[in-house]
């Protein structure tokens, strides 16, 4: 059995009754634990293939992006939709929950909330290690077909490795992730094939998308109840765990994001050519994930089961729902209809002009009464 499916059996074996706040300073919501800013998250998940000639042959500079997009989280979206009858076409209110900031965090002293992992030589996983299968082994690539056949002259991977220090890597590190990330990145360069792909998948734990919808679907029926306007309500959760792709410069990768392209071949019957050359003769790199945990289980020794199931922020489905309501309710109130992004800077807002409406009614109704 999978580790994945262990820690997803492991947390589902637990109450989700149970309190999950964790009363320490450093996990806290608002405790010092910086995620990369909205504009780093809404990058694409493709290198563009004429910005990747320097990074496929340079170990360190993919070194580098894959480690920044790893510390991307995924986008949580809520969206969250009315009507005015079922099966409408036309919304009342439409708009859309960023919940990204809410839910993850970055890793704390006490938790790591965010895990990298690279598989590495005699781990006995299977995964693409530079050929077209799943395998449990790397073999040096022979290629032919698609090769670049430019005379390289790089350096070995341990004489990269010996300058690890100048590149940051954390020579402790538990799992040797940052080590055998640079030594994949160095295969990689390495490799002669003219088409290769370096891949970094994205993985989420802990996060129960169907109890949230439920929770947040009970909240707008108590926020809508008395509007004659909104007799439907739609709410569903997207999270965008895209993989983030290095491809080498050659003109297939760069005709492989051409849309117009893809249906050319499928209407000329092309793709019986074309589909063996992108399965077969293309070098695959897919060896690193990064995973990120909204929940986990941790050891209590004051529970029966003796553990307790935490999340990245001290909410559950319902504190999370709770901690929303004001900016949902203010958003059906204004009409929001454009499928407009709600963030933290939105509710930090409403709660400034709620501060300010208390702070001078007072005032207004003094003077109201002079």
């Amino acid at each position: 059995m999978s580790e994945t499916s262990e820690s997803e059996m492991l947390l589902d074996s637990i109450s989700r009754d149970e309190p999950d706040e964790d009363k320490s300073p450093s996990n806290k919501p608002g405790a010092s634990s910086s995620l990369p800013d909205d504009n780093q998250s809404n990058k694409n998940n493709v290198v563009p293939v004429g910005l990747t000639s320097a990074i496929a042959g340079e170990p360190h500079a993919l070194y580098r992006l894959i480690r920044e997009q790893a510390q991307i989280p995924p986008r949580i979206l809520l969206y969250i939709r009315g009507y005015p009858f079922e099966g409408a076409s036309t919304t009342v209110f439409h708009f859309c929950i960023d919940l990204t900031y809410t839910v993850l965090r970055a890793n704390t002293e006490d938790h790591e909330w965010n895990e990298f992992k690279v598989v590495r030589d005699g781990d006995g996983i299977g995964a693409h290690r530079g050929g077209w299968s799943p395998t449990l082994e790397w073999k040096p690539a022979r290629r032919f077909f698609g090769s670049s056949h430019k005379k390289k002259n790089p350096k070995s991977a341990e004489g990269e490795l010996e300058g690890q220090s100048l590149l940051g890597i954390n020579e402790n590190t538990s799992d040797g992730a940052d080590l055998a990330l640079m030594t994949w990145g160095e295969r990689f360069c390495r490799d002669p094939a003219g088409i290769k792909k370096f891949r970094l998948d994205r993985s989420l734990q802990g996060f129960d998308s169907k109890a949230l919808e439920s929770e947040v679907y009970q909240c707008l029926r108590a926020i809508v109840r008395d509007d004659p306007k909104v007799k439907w309500l739609n709410v569903s959760c997207n999270i965008n765990l895209s993989p983030f792709d290095v491809r080498s410069p050659h003109w297939f990768n760069a005709l492989d994001d051409n849309i117009w392209f893809g249906f050319f071949i499928i209407l000329t019957q092309l793709w019986i050519i074309f589909l063996p050359i992108m399965c077969f003769l293309r070098g695959r790199y897919e060896v690193a994930n990064s995973i990120w945990k909204a929940s986990k289980a941790v050891r209590d020794e004051e529970r029966p089961c003796g553990l307790a199931k935490i999340h990245a922020h001290g909410r559950n489905e319902s504190k999370l729902t709770a901690f929303w309501a004001p900016a949902i309710a203010q958003a059906i109130k204004d009409r929001e209809n454009t499928c407009r992004v709600l963030k933290l800077t939105y509710l930090e807002d409403l709660e400034e002009r709620n501060r300010d409406r208390a702070t001078y009614a007072p005032l207004s109704t003094m003077a109201r009464a002079e």
